[in-house]
């Protein structure tokens, strides 16, 4: 006979709404967090796989607490007792919006100062972001960026747990603010830049000033750059900790690009190129053939171009040791041999199905049924060449375009080859799988039960 003490009886009767009551704040802060960040924009392409894939800015939005009716709903939560002042005030910081205007940073600063039931909320503050609106459109005291920079140290210097910055700005980063910044823990620093060709050599002595960060994501910038630098480079800059960085694939940006390639990386893993129209990856080649060979992670993204799958082959045999690998796969050739890649491990493809926002107009059933009759035979070639026999060390293919929106639109295209290729990948260990992480056959056939659709052959 089992015997059971009063108070483990006790505690199993506990009423429902009690027990949640005596949760540790270790676990309130995860639930609350939970309800901070539901949002319909996950049923998009903003995975949490996507966002390390490609280093960008961590968080869907940031907002300065108590503005709008979020801020607002948010920051009355923590009226209801102490206990919820206390878990809700790191919440509430941990991702901060500054405008560039003067009042806005002398608000700002007071807010990171402290607040009712607190000091030195600027603590708590982890994303941080910096927006100052384009010259025609500012008031007085918000223009230009030097004009307000002691007040933008003063923020840094109240958020000593920064851990990712975006600067958001026609103005460079004030070199003034570096010493707050090297206070900081910043591990990230994300640039958007509305001038055309902001100067290259400024950024990199800036970066360079701060030996934390680890993350650079230029994708939303072209930088302009003497060409002189990486012919004869006439001093090496160092950045020491840097790993990722990411990086617009612009015919502009080719000379900052190039520039990077004279720069001593000793820990860079990871390179994103990416592109709107025009790109030029040939200027990937003196950083590749400088830092390939650590490279852990590429990522070749350049949909709207035009696309030369040979000198991409050219820049993946710079990077023997790569691990995961991305790209379009409207570039690809089923017909080229990859390089020895004995590490390759995750390959990850976009443009399986075409990217929402791509037409004009939305495509009805007949407009989606052309362009896959279009595709569908290149794609089938190219993913039936994948195989251990020539990729050892592949365990996973990721068709980053099937999340759970174009799932719906496009399940009844691409079933039959996703049940083919899922099968014959499964017999060699390797996962067919969307930015999530979760198989593709389930999301298709979970879809296909729910809607009744017919599977259209392939």
């Amino acid at each position: 006979m089992t015997y059971e003490s009063p108070a483990a009886t006790s505690n199993a009767s506990e009423e429902p709404a009690l027990a949640l009551a005596r949760l540790p704040p270790e676990l309130w802060v995860h639930v609350i967090r939970q309800a901070f960040d539901a949002s319909e924009s996950w049923e998009y392409d903003t995975s949490s796989r996507m966002r390390r894939m490609t280093g960008a800015w961590s968080r869907d939005e940031t907002f300065l607490p108590n503005d709008g009716q979020r801020g607002r709903e948010l920051w009355s939560w923590r009226l209801v007792s102490r206990s919820w002042n206390c878990l809700l005030l790191p919440l509430l910081f941990d991702s901060f919006l500054v405008y560039g205007f003067n009042h806005d940073l002398q608000r700002a600063i007071r807010m990171l100062q402290g607040c009712v039931g607190a000091e030195g909320t600027g603590r708590f503050v982890r994303y941080l972001t910096f927006r100052f609106d384009e010259g025609e459109e500012a008031e007085e005291g918000g223009w230009p960026v030097e004009d307000v920079a002691p007040q933008i140290f003063k923020v840094i210097k109240l958020c000593p747990g920064i851990e990712e910055i975006l600067w958001i700005a026609a103005d460079d980063l004030p070199a003034c603010i570096i010493p707050a910044l090297q206070a900081t823990t910043v591990r990230k620093l994300h640039l958007r830049d509305w001038r055309d060709n902001p100067p290259g050599n400024a950024l990199l002595n800036f970066v360079a000033s701060i030996p934390s960060i680890e993350v650079l994501g230029l994708v939303e910038a072209c930088l302009e750059m003497p060409e002189a630098p990486y012919v004869q480079p006439l001093q090496r800059r160092s950045i020491l900790n840097l790993r990722h960085i990411a990086l617009r694939l612009a015919n502009a940006n080719a000379a900052f690009i190039r520039a990077l390639g004279s720069c001593d990386l000793p820990r860079l893993t990871s390179v994103v190129g990416d592109a709107y129209q025009s790109a030029d990856i040939d200027a990937l080649q003196p950083l590749l053939q400088q830092h390939g060979p650590s490279l852990k992670k590429l990522v070749l993204l350049y949909p709207h171009a035009n696309k030369n799958y040979d000198q991409e082959l050219s820049l993946l045999a710079l990077c023997p040791a790569l691990e995961e690998y991305s790209t379009h796969i409207s570039l690809l050739d089923s017909q080229r041999i990859f390089p020895d890649l004995p590490r390759l491990r995750r390959i990850g493809l976009f443009g399986f199905v075409p990217a929402a926002g791509s037409f004009s107009e939305p495509l009805t059933h007949l407009g989606r049924q052309a362009w896959w009759d279009e595709k569908k035979d290149s794609h089938k070639a190219f993913l039936s060449s994948l195989s251990k026999g020539s990729l050892p060390a592949l365990s996973a293919i990721t068709l980053f375009d099937l999340y759970p929106l174009e799932v719906k639109n496009w399940a009844q295209y691409v079933y039959a080859l996703v049940d083919t290729m899922s099968n014959k990948y499964m017999m060699q260990g390797i996962r067919l799988e969307n930015a999530d992480e979760q198989p593709v056959q389930a999301l298709l056939d979970a879809c296909l039960s729910k809607s009744g659709h017919a599977i259209v052959d392939s």
